[in-house]
């Protein structure tokens, strides 16, 4: 993940960096969001796992009283 707002190496295309545009090299730029977009995903994955785990203990239930 590489901060577009400051850009320090002058990696970022011009018409990017006019969007993110922070002057300060010491901002944090656009990482604070990209750490909440990254959080929201572990929890959709968490929440994937946890609902798997509850349908197949459903499963099982069901099999064992057939």
């Amino acid at each position: 993940m590489y901060n577009l707002g400051v850009d320090i190496y002058h990696i970022v295309p011009p018409y990017i960096v006019n969007i993110f545009d922070y002057p300060d090299p010491l901002h944090a730029g656009i990482i604070p969001y990209l750490n909440f977009v990254v959080g929201l995903k572990v929890l959709v994955g968490l929440s994937a796992v946890v609902i798997t785990f509850l349908e197949s203990e459903k499963l099982m239930k069901d099999m064992e009283s057939k």
